[in-house]
């Protein structure tokens, strides 16, 4: 339950809040409530939301995660920006104890913000211009898993300008039975035909960035009874040059981790 009057910038002119719950209802600031469809799933809530939404800016949030106490002074100091994407820094904690463990996010901080657009795939922990979402029409998968990477990866595809800020935005509590960290069959299909989607589409408009190693999902599920469902769909959907470079990136780990095991 997300109690709206402790939520920041509940009743503050120009600021929208509408939250979504999977299959449930959003409620925006007109105090109407939006009724979803069940079983659709995280992507189709935030899609309703975002036809919803009228705001200049988008900020996402995960219902059980939390923003900072100085959010609004940070989202403030940005709301008449040129750029199109602002990337936050954010943290995590354990959702148990609260405690503080390595952020989700933790390895943008080392990479260039032209490196960070295109491997930044949680939808939280950006600002985004409402106008690039609406004037490209770029949604959400209504997926089981991994329905935000298409929508960060489109977002970065035709945002002109985007920057990194080392401002402290955003916090996601870890959980270790979330989907982000689940082995399911049909969550880990997904992610497979989801990063082969990605990896066409970086080809398709010539973006220079190395392909993603889809082949990962295809060895998690070699031990499960599906494997050779995922091989078939993998090798018959996958680039052919992206197969012969997974396959070299896969012999030179399997190689140098022999060789640590037997030096180290």
């Amino acid at each position: 339950m997300v109690d709206f009057n402790a939520f920041p910038g509940a009743g503050r002119k120009g600021v929208e809040i509408i939250y979504t719950r999977e299959s449930r209802i959003c409620m925006g600031e007109d105090g109407k409530g939006y009724f979803t469809k069940r079983g659709k799933g995280p992507g189709y809530a935030r899609n309703v939301a975002l036809q919803k939404a009228q705001g200049k800016w988008i900020v996402f949030a995960d219902a059980d995660d939390f923003f900072h106490k100085d959010m609004l002074q940070i989202l403030d100091a940005w709301k008449d920006s040129e750029y199109d994407i602002i990337f936050f820094d954010t943290d995590s904690v354990d959702s148990d104890t609260l405690a503080k463990v390595e952020s989700r996010q933790a390895w943008a901080r080392t990479l260039p913000v032209e490196t960070v657009r295109w491997v930044y795939y949680v939808p939280w922990g950006k600002l985004i211009r409402s106008e690039l979402i609406k004037r490209h029409a770029i949604v959400f998968d209504e997926i089981c898993g991994d329905e935000d990477v298409m929508f960060s990866i489109y977002s970065s595809l035709y945002a002109r300008k985007v920057i990194w800020s080392s401002k402290l935005l955003y916090c996601s509590v870890v959980r270790s039975h979330s989907l982000w960290n689940s082995t399911d069959y049909d969550h880990l299909l997904n992610r497979l035909k989801v990063y082969i989607r990605l990896n066409k589409v970086l080809c398709r408009y010539k973006i220079k960035f190395p392909p993603l190693f889809s082949l990962g999902y295809v060895l998690s599920l070699s031990e499960t009874p599906y494997r050779w469902k995922a091989w078939s769909f993998y090798l018959r959907h996958e680039r052919n040059m992206n197969i012969c470079k997974h396959f070299v990136q896969a012999l030179r780990f399997n190689i140098g981790q022999k060789w640590l095991v037997k030096h180290v």
